[in-house]
């Protein structure tokens, strides 16, 4: 129109052609971004997930305001999370199935397991381990049986020709590979007890330092403890006995056990005193004194008791008795470890495993059962802390990812697995905080009760949808009923529902954190929702808080 009054005028000319300029680079901005939408959308329908966000992500550079390339991005990024989980679970089933196996001994179904978890994720080193583990166990196995069919023939070719010592050694060596066979028991504990008439107390002082040396090199101190003093018995004032005992003293210092030791060995005296068994309780006496050399309370006993027994006329008589009833301690000790370690009940099984081997210290099964059960815990330790790294890491990739839901389930999991770790319940803390610091609309601020097959209802102003890319519901609630009851959570405008989510797992009967991530359905983001319901199915329960929280924000890191 100014080029019309004054045609000659160069401004109204230059300013039209920056117009058309610029409408031309509108016009190809569109373009490009109508074309990244359009791949996005096909890479999608293939399936091609990777490539559809790379798509997605180049038509919101070009748009950044636009909201579809963003909803789809997250769409896909739930689903590639998804399969992964989906992944995981079944790679950890499989895994823990082989496992199962190996402490089976079904080496091979555990290498088909193993295999198995292979194919879900080949780069795996654990399975690899795993069946490497299993055929070494299993050529082992098949290695044990041969080992011992022939080191028991040779035992007892050795017993029958009267060579004890030499059948006592392949009789121990048959024994270590089968440590229950009753037969071996028996043969050993004959020869033990023909060696204990014919050797004189050289023999005798040698064995028991040879065995409490062995001790020593295992670190079984307390056992080590008892032989070195049986030894000191047999030969007093013994300057290497004196010396492994004060090492021991030293370390069992060290370690803290020494008084307990000391305490424990004064209560079982004074029980054997207070019941006249003096052989045992001067033993025991003598076990503490060896500990604290000062202490005048076992001096005086053991003064007692010799007192006792230089007075006594039937002293063969009450050793045979109180042999007899170290038998029997010994037996009750062994049935009662046996039991709790049938139950799995291990801290139990090891107090009694010990005591056996206090009362007979040469016996090697209570030793060897503490060392499987050792053994057995250690292999649980280590499982514990593989599955609590793998939560700790999908619930830090998941926390990253601002994916708040999955973290918080992951971290409990992680909690569960090793309760002692303060790591996880301050990532439960920081994702509640998260949540409460971030509510939009407070739907529950006083504790409600919801009965079974009951519904309430709860009307809201519907949230810009500028904050609806990334909503949670953040459920503060415990079962007041026997029964875990199931919650139907819905929404919707007006008089129509728009959707829902379930509510599984209500086992607690203390409050629980429970975080629902509403906005990956479609229909969340998309319509003006005003209302929310709850319906509980199956029992009943009290919610003291519900919240819609904003979740797509910064974490503090």
């Amino acid at each position: 129109n100014a080029l019309l009054l004054m045609s000659d005028e160069k401004y109204p000319t230059e300013q039209i052609n920056k117009i058309n300029k610029m409408l031309q680079s509108a016009q190809e901005l569109e373009d490009n971004y109508n074309k990244a939408i359009s791949l996005g959308d096909q890479l999608y329908n293939e399936g091609k997930l990777s490539e559809a966000i790379t798509a997605y992500r180049q038509a919101k550079n070009l748009k950044p305001d636009e909201s579809y390339p963003e909803a789809k991005i997250n769409d896909i990024s739930n689903q590639i999370l998804t399969e992964q989980s989906k992944a995981d679970a079944a790679y950890d089933e499989a895994v823990k199935s082989a496992d199962s196996f190996i402490k089976a001994d079904e080496f091979d179904k555990a290498i088909e397991q193993y295999n198995v978890a292979l194919t879900i994720k080949s780069n795996e080193e654990y399975p690899k381990e795993g069946i490497r583990k299993a055929n070494e166990l299993k050529n082992a196995k098949a290695k044990t049986e041969n080992d011992f069919e022939s080191l028991l023939s040779d035992a007892d070719k050795y017993y029958k020709a009267e060579s004890f010592d030499d059948a006592l050694t392949d009789y121990i060596k048959a024994g270590n590979l089968k440590p229950d066979n009753q037969y071996i028991k028996d043969q050993i504990s004959a020869i033990n007890n023909i060696q204990e008439l014919n050797k004189d107390k050289a023999d005798q002082y040698a064995r028991l330092v040879k065995e409490a040396d062995e001790l020593y090199a295992r670190q079984e101190l307390s056992n080590a403890l008892n032989v070195y003093q049986l030894a000191e018995k047999q030969k007093p004032n013994d300057e290497y006995i004196t010396s492994q005992i004060n090492k021991i003293n030293e370390q069992l210092m060290v370690l803290g056990n020494l008084e307990s030791a000391y305490e424990g060995y004064i209560k079982n005296a004074d029980q054997y005193f207070e019941n006249n068994n003096l052989d045992l309780s001067g033993t025991e006496y003598q076990k503490a004194l060896g500990l604290k050399p000062d202490e005048a309370y076992p001096k005086q006993r053991l003064a007692e008791i010799a007192s006792k027994i230089e007075s006594s006329k039937a002293l063969e008589e009450e050793n045979t008795r109180l042999i007899s009833e170290a038998d029997k301690s010994y037996q009750d000790a062994i049935e009662k470890a046996n039991q709790f370690y049938t139950e799995q009940d291990y801290p139990s099984a090891i107090v009694w495993y010990e005591k056996a081997s206090e009362i007979k210290p040469q016996e090697s099964s209570p030793k060897d059962r503490l060392i499987q059960i050792n053994n057995l815990l250690l292999e649980r330790m280590k499982n514990n802390l593989e599955s609590y790294n793998k939560f700790i890491q999908a619930g830090d990739l998941a926390f990253q990812s601002q994916v708040f839901d999955q973290a918080l389930e992951e971290f409990n999991k992680a909690a569960t697995a090793r309760p002692d770790e303060a790591y996880p319940p301050l990532m439960i803390s920081k994702i509640n905080k998260l949540m409460e610091d971030n509510a939009i609309i407070d739907l529950i601020s006083t504790p409600i009760v919801l009965l079974d097959t009951t519904e309430q209802k709860y009307n809201f102003k519907a949230i810009d949808m500028r904050l609806r890319k990334n909503n949670y519901i953040l459920i503060k609630a415990k079962k007041t009923s026997e029964k875990a009851p199931k919650v139907f959570i819905n929404y919707g405008k007006d008089g129509l529902k728009s959707g829902g989510l379930v509510l599984k797992g209500m086992e607690s009967d203390e409050v629980v954190d429970y975080l629902l991530r509403i906005s990956i359905q479609d229909m969340w983001y998309r319509n003006d929702n005003n209302w929310i319901s709850l319906y509980s199915e199956g029992g009943d329960l009290e919610i003291t808080l519900m919240q819609i929280s904003q979740g797509d924000i910064q974490p503090a890191r």
